[in-house]
């Protein structure tokens, strides 16, 4: 727990005394809040706690689009905030832009897992506010007129801190494609490796190499032709990270992997490997994120994979691994450019607050505690010490 001050109200008798208590961005927070009747005031501006939909956000709190860290002293019998100190009020999706100094995040799976990538590098790069969504031609392809125009502009997106191992025909065929992305800065790296299920991630460029990599053509006369110097089937995941992202020079902070909608019955039965394979090269304070599913067009809910189905499983066991399921989104039919991907940013802004939450622990085991707290009002005793009701 990351150290803080405590403020105390001047008590009104001897038998109940006010403390500050540390709750993090949860449902349960909102509850606490509404239970005390309690609103914060910040530069004379009243913040009035209010929930988030499930379906909208699921279960994060925020409050009038702000995340804030407070000192707070609470005056338990008028039920009102008698002090307050100011820490920190911040965007939350600004959060991972100020706090990953030496942070290396490696997104391994599908396209779909692609463009969650690109969509929370560019809400953590351009510091978007909550309603401030990515542009919808960064998580949708068919928006230019060609992969190889799409790759460029993503790539350029970035301002130079994008250096992209990519070569995609028209004519889609795993044996010519291949996309691996390579984010760096000096507070942030992030790399994203594509895995289609069981199929093959290869690439062009060794992990020293990446700042070489670069946007090829497919077609035409001008085509690329050179091959791949790595490569790993799907079921080989375990040597994917032991024998290529073990080689940065930038350690992995984490991992978010998936299978998607491809076939993953290889990874299914390897994810034990898999997973002890991440946490070495992850070490102690590394952690690994398993993202199920999205949702299909037309489905009514998101169904799970065979691999989902088992990185479930282990997650129960493996404190390191969190597993995320799809939430429940608003998405309209619209809002999908073909059967299985989003054609709306909002909806990767929405699926990502989830990402956004699991990485900021991660961040925190790295780094003292980069989570946004928020400080509410609880009630102690006179037998209750500061140091007690802390720990």
């Amino acid at each position: 727990m990351m150290a803080h001050r405590v403020h105390r109200s001047t008590p009104k008798s001897n038998s109940v005394l006010a403390l500050a208590l540390v709750i993090s961005l949860s449902f349960n927070a909102f509850l606490i809040l509404q239970k005390y009747q309690i609103t914060i005031s910040i530069d004379e501006k009243q913040l009035i706690p209010t929930p988030t939909t499930k379906d909208k956000f699921g279960s994060s709190l925020k409050i009038h689009g702000y995340s804030a860290e407070l000192n707070v002293s609470i005056d338990s019998q008028e039920r009102r905030v008698s002090s307050t100190q100011l820490l920190a009020i911040k965007d939350p999706q600004q959060i991972a832009s100020n706090e990953t100094s030496n942070y290396h995040i490696v997104f391994i799976g599908d396209s779909i897992l692609r463009y969650s990538y690109l969509e929370w590098l560019d809400t953590i790069q351009f510091s978007r506010s909550p309603k401030n969504y990515s542009p919808n031609t960064l998580i949708n392809e068919k928006l230019s007129s060609s992969w190889h125009e799409y790759f460029i502009n993503t790539t350029t997106h970035f301002k130079g801190n994008m250096f992209c191992d990519c070569r995609r025909s028209e004519e889609f065929d795993l044996n010519v494609e291949v996309e691996n992305l390579y984010y760096q800065t000096d507070n942030l790296w992030a790399t994203y490796i594509q895995l289609p299920g069981d199929n093959m991630a290869h690439g062009r460029f060794s992990p020293e190499e990446c700042s070489l990599a670069k946007v090829s053509i497919a077609d035409g006369p001008d085509k690329d032709t050179s091959g791949y110097t790595w490569g790993y089937m799907g079921e080989d995941s375990d040597k994917l990270i032991s024998e290529y992202v073990s080689q940065f020079s930038r350690k992995p902070s984490a991992i978010v992997m998936n299978a998607g909608m491809w076939p993953n019955e290889g990874i299914a039965l390897n994810l034990g490997n898999i997973f002890k394979a991440a946490k070495d090269v992850l070490g102690s304070e590394g952690k690994m994120i398993w993202r199920a599913t999205s949702k299909r067009k037309h489905d009514l809910v998101a169904s799970t994979s065979p691999a989902d189905d088992a990185a479930k499983d282990w997650s129960y066991r493996l404190p390191y691994l969190t597993y995320q399921a799809f939430p429940k989104l608003e998405i309209s039919p619209s809002e999908y450019f073909d059967d299985n991907h989003f054609g709306n940013s909002r909806i990767y802004r929405e699926w990502n607050a989830d990402l956004m939450q699991s990485l900021g622990t991660s961040l925190e085991a790295r780094k003292r505690s980069h989570r946004v707290f928020i400080i509410v009002g609880a009630v102690r005793t006179l037998h209750q010490t500061e140091e007690s009701i802390l720990e």
